[in-house]
């Protein structure tokens, strides 16, 4: 990141005047940030587990290393919400590993770190589950 920072200040250096400069800096910034890894851990209850969102993957990971990692496609990644793609509960892997037994997708609310995951049955929303998370540097 300190590099890329660095090749981006001596770019508008030798191009201050250009009004394309800045579109195309905060581009490649917003391009590279959604690529980096975002380690959280979520606790609720009866449940800890780490949240890993790497290259436009959402992932559950089992804290104790033995249960398998599951992953899900990123629909939005931004400074204020995480969302993974609507999933089926029956042909999604994401949704028959987790046996959730409805549709749904999950959400962190980067704001407030609280993963949420939001069910629906038949196009209605039935349930909302949520457990709070903090930001890990690395697994």
């Amino acid at each position: 990141m300190k590099k890329l920072i660095l090749v981006l200040s001596l770019i508008l250096r030798r191009f201050k005047n250009s009004l394309i400069v800045f579109p195309v800096m905060l581009i490649v910034f917003t391009s590279c940030s959604q690529n980096e890894d975002l380690v959280m851990e979520c606790k609720g209850p009866d449940l800890s587990l780490y949240v890993k969102i790497s290259n436009k993957k959402f992932c559950f990971i089992d804290p104790e290393g033995k249960g398998p990692t599951i992953c899900e496609d990123v629909l939005t990644y931004d400074s204020k919400l995480i969302q993974t793609i609507n999933f089926n509960a029956k042909s999604s892997e994401f949704g028959q590993r987790l046996d959730f037994g409805e549709d749904a997708y999950i959400k962190i609310d980067r704001t407030t770190g609280l993963l949420s995951a939001h069910f629906a049955r038949n196009n209605k929303k039935t349930a909302n589950v949520a457990m709070n998370c903090t930001k890990k540097e690395k697994l």
